[in-house]
């Protein structure tokens, strides 16, 4: 729970962070897309992290650990 609530904040940070770009100082798409392709990266290992904490807790659970 603790950890869904996490990513879909920094998914609201991003989305914040990639709009004030775009709009404000008028960075060009390709910068954008940049600061995309890493930041989905990054949650693509935060999922790997939160899916095998969750295998973890599922084997320690059942005692196969």
């Amino acid at each position: 729970m603790l950890i869904s609530a996490t990513i879909f904040s920094s998914l609201l940070i991003h989305f914040s962070f990639l709009y004030c770009i775009n709009t404000s100082y008028k960075f060009e798409l390709k910068e954008v897309q940049l600061v995309y392709m890493r930041y989905s990266e990054m949650m693509k290992q935060a999922e790997y992290i939160r899916d095998t904490m969750y295998k973890m807790m599922d084997l320690g659970v059942k005692g196969d650990c």
